[in-house]
């Protein structure tokens, strides 16, 4: 049976699956839906479809690759029908059959996983029931797709932050998970969590520097930039009426604002910060925010695959 760990965020799913021999491969995809039935982008190489049509909790939505697609930056997507269907549309992106058997490891921010130092057992059961639901696969006739036979759920950062554990000689760690729109911090000391020292962060994330990034070049070139701007910002660059601009210097300054937002917010989560003997550095913010972090904190360094770092130690615990 396969074993998969999917790590949802608001920006992409990180999916890794494990089959029957052992061999692990990754796949990361956009998470890009639009609600109702659209037509899909024909890719040209080998005549398939970019899109799915998925069919969940009463709501049809298509999923995949497309300029056109919804915000997925509401409190409720975790639960939502919508983050269902895109987790599906991942899992087979990753190649794996539509009828497959497998278990399935997702997780959850540490301030939805605990309350206080105790599991908060009703959002966990909420987030595995979420994921038993059934999704259908709408073509000219409706296929079910094959639901996880079995469903865990684990903590963000806690978990990747044990797997990653620093010098046996260091003693208090920080584990900084910076997403596309939220940031989770854990504090472990001598391997066990630190409660008291642990929270999640919304709306400060990746998708925060976007935002500061896309006012700079509209007020810059006064145009609306709706979506183009996310693939400037990767970029670091723009293209407008087959022209190309550098706007190395609006990321710069976007990056720097909201780094030393997160810095902050961090650090009063965590104090005092000196106690810290080593900071790691998780998810697909940690390529962003690494260098303007380690000017206030010397001891930081990014983990060897941050962006699937979640999705690995899941899969683990398998």
């Amino acid at each position: 049976m396969l074993k998969i760990a999917v790590d949802d965020g608001y920006g992409n799913i990180k999916v890794v699956v494990q089959d029957e021999s052992g061999e692990i491969r990754t796949q990361v995809v956009p998470t890009h839906f639009a609600p109702g039935a659209h037509g899909g982008l024909m890719n040209a190489s080998d005549g398939s479809f970019d899109t799915m049509v998925l069919q969940t909790g009463g709501q049809t939505y298509t999923v995949g690759d497309s300029t056109q697609h919804s915000t997925t930056e509401f409190d409720d997507f975790p639960y939502n029908p919508a983050n269902r269907a895109v987790v599906r549309y991942a899992i087979a992106q990753a190649g794996v059959p539509n009828d497959a058997e497998y278990v399935l490891a997702v997780g959850l921010p540490i301030g939805q996983f605990y309350v206080g130092n105790n599991k908060h057992q009703k959002m966990i059961d909420q987030k595995i029931a979420h994921h038993r639901e059934p999704v259908f696969h709408i073509t000219d006739r409706s296929v079910e797709l094959s639901a996880p036979q079995a469903v865990q759920c684990f903590p963000q950062s806690v978990m990747a932050g044990l797997q990653a554990m620093p010098d046996e000689d260091i003693e208090t760690y920080a584990v900084v998970d910076i997403g596309h729109r939220t940031t989770d911090v854990t504090v472990l000391t001598q391997g066990r969590v630190a409660f008291q020292r642990c929270g999640g962060l919304m709306d400060l994330g990746v998708s925060a520097a976007q935002r500061v990034f896309r006012g700079q070049i509209e007020n810059r070139f006064q145009i609306n930039f709706e979506k183009s701007y996310e693939k400037a910002f990767l970029a670091r660059k723009l293209r407008i009426s087959g022209q190309v601009y550098d706007v190395s210097e609006e990321w710069s300054l976007a990056v720097r604002q909201t780094g030393e937002s997160i810095r902050q917010a961090v650090e009063q989560i965590i104090r005092p910060i000196h106690s810290i003997d080593a900071i790691l550095l998780i998810g697909g913010g940690a390529y962003v925010f690494e260098e303007i972090l380690k000017e206030s904190w010397p001891q930081t360094q990014r983990t060897e695959d941050p962006v699937f770092a979640n999705a690995h130690a899941w899969l683990e615990m398998l």
